[in-house]
């Protein structure tokens, strides 16, 4: 059920202040009631706080200006703690009441409805996206593995025998067995063999 009145208190510098606002006069609806009320009670916050300002900073300056008990304090430091006093009074009478802002009743509302059809962007939010061209596939074969080669070198069978390599220059092959030979075997192989086939009057006979 609706209330024919509001009703607020209020606490500045350390006193309470009761501030209610009904329903008469030109103030006949629940909105124009709560305008009022809230008028009503920036006024009462001006007024107490400009009124009890005055008699705060003479406080903060009387305290200022009174020496600690018990305490010794040089002529340098009492004037110092005086000067900060006064301050602290002028910031106290400059210092007006403003209204407390709620920074967080932006935050409450709801986030606004996003419609749009896929790829068509609209220009509140195409900051957000980035496009990308379209690009081309590129399908890359995979090269074929090389066969390896081995490359070996031949050496003389006969000097590998006296632990000596040698490249072979040559190939004697008798009857299915093969000798590397290096020039110098080959020549003397040869020579060898020549010498042992060589036709004489026992093997003419023969």
């Amino acid at each position: 059920m609706p209330s024919n009145f509001r009703e607020t208190t209020l606490a500045v510098w350390g006193v309470s202040y009761t501030v209610r606002t009904e329903m008469e006069g030109r103030v006949q609806t629940e909105a124009q009631l709560e305008a009022a009320h809230t008028r009503n009670v920036k006024a009462k916050l001006t007024e107490a706080y400009g009124t009890k300002k005055a008699a705060k900073a003479a406080a903060v300056r009387r305290a200022a200006k009174k020496k600690p008990t018990g305490a010794i304090w040089n002529g340098y430091r009492y004037i110092y703690h005086e000067k900060e006093g006064e301050k602290e009074a002028r910031r106290i009478e400059r210092r007006a009441f403003t209204a407390p802002v709620n920074r967080y009743a932006g935050m409450r509302r709801p986030l606004p409805k996003v419609t749009y059809t896929f790829p068509e962007i609209p220009e509140s939010v195409r900051e957000f996206y980035e496009e990308i061209p379209p690009q081309e596939i590129v399908i890359r074969e995979k090269e074929p593995v090389m066969a390896r080669r081995e490359i070996r070198i031949r050496t003389c069978d006969a000097c590998a025998k006296k632990g000596v390599e040698k490249e072979a220059a040559g190939l004697i092959n008798i009857m299915g067995d093969e000798y590397d030979m290096c020039d110098e075997h080959g020549e003397r192989f040869r020579g060898y063999f020549a010498d042992l086939l060589k036709s004489t009057p026992d093997t003419a006979a023969a």
